[in-house]
C-alpha cells in the first residue's frame, strides 16, 4: 500500500463564494489508511460512534 505524505499546510476548499448565506469553510485532509483506521478506532473506543 502506497503511503500518503503528510502535507505541510491546508488550505481552504473555497466551493462557496464569500458572503454567500451558505459560506461555511472546510478542509481538505489526506492521511493514509492506516492513519484514517486508527483514527476511527479510537473514535470507536471512546464512544463517539458505533
Amino acid at each position: 500500500m502506497k503511503k500518503l505524505r503528510k502535507l505541510e499546510g491546508v488550505k481552504d476548499d473555497n466551493t462557496i463564494p464569500e458572503g454567500s448565506k451558505e459560506a461555511n469553510r472546510m478542509k481538505t485532509h489526506h492521511i493514509s489508511f492506516e492513519e484514517y483506521k486508527k483514527w476511527i478506532e479510537n473514535l470507536e473506543s471512546a464512544g463517539l460512534i458505533n
